[in-house]
């Protein structure tokens, strides 16, 4: 009897069904982080910048209609009055633009305007090559403010952007020239007006947040010449004096600006 049943027993663990994997309890993973959005520069942006400015402007006199210097003066008197000025101060002001990113490429626009309040003086007292007579002539140049209006070109990785940008810059341009000979009297030319010129430059610009950026940028900006003239001489025997001024512009600055929609 004791057999038939150690018999039963050993049939019934051996005719058991085995346990599956599947039946024990198995630990659930980790959840996996979400990828963190990737940072997109599309939107519309406003800011404000700071920096400093140089300018040159290159100043060519040329005296015609002559009727009152001697002849052999002339070449002496358009050196004198052909100098080039150059100046340097603080450049700040504020910018708004829009860029849109597809893939790497980002493109856009951006208006700039900037308040430059530079200025630079140059000449002094001079002799006649003729008969070493002293006359005096002096410029005198000033620049208040400088506005662009600019596309932009860049390539971005992630929250970097390299950029490069050019179009069309105004600027507010003051100029003077005095000369002064005992025997004709005082002769003075001059000019105030807003120029239009063009611009190009290049920068970069890293987003600290979806919303603030922070950029450093090099514009370079290019005028032609303009002219001012007076004469010189009394009346029924002046000669003219033509000063032609041309300006360049360059600036370093850093900005910080705010994107909206982020």
């Amino acid at each position: 009897m004791r057999r038939i049943l150690l018999g039963i027993v050993a049939i019934g663990v051996l005719s058991a069904p085995p346990a599956l994997a599947t039946d024990m309890a198995v630990k659930a993973p980790p959840p996996v982080p979400a990828p963190a959005p990737i940072f997109s520069w599309t939107g519309f942006y406003i800011g404000g910048n700071a920096g400093g400015a140089w300018e040159r402007e290159s100043n060519s006199l040329v005296v015609t209609n002559n009727l009152f210097f001697a002849a052999g003066a002339i070449p002496g008197i358009n050196a004198s009055g052909s100098q080039t000025l150059h100046s340097s101060g603080f450049s700040g002001g504020g910018q708004v633009g829009y860029n849109y990113q597809s893939g790497n490429v980002v493109w856009g626009i951006e208006l700039d305007f900037e308040s430059l309040s530079q200025g630079a003086s140059g000449g002094g007292p001079f002799a006649y090559t003729t008969n070493g007579v002293i006359y005096q002539l002096t410029t005198n140049s000033s620049t208040n403010w400088l506005f662009t209006a600019r596309p932009r070109l860049g390539w971005a990785i992630d929250r970097n952007l390299l950029y490069v940008t050019g179009g069309v810059a105004v600027v507010h341009r003051r100029f003077t020239q005095n000369f002064l000979d005992i025997g004709g009297g005082p002769e003075t030319a001059s000019f105030s007006k807003a120029q239009a010129g063009w611009t190009v430059g290049a920068g970069y610009e890293y987003a600290v947040t979806n919303n603030w950026t922070l950029r450093a940028e090099y514009l370079f900006a290019g005028f032609d010449a303009v002219t001012a003239s007076g004469l010189e001489g009394p009346a029924g025997g002046t000669s003219t004096l033509n000063n032609s001024s041309k300006l360049d512009v360059q600036i370093v600055r850093g900005g910080l600006n705010y994107k909206f929609g982020g």
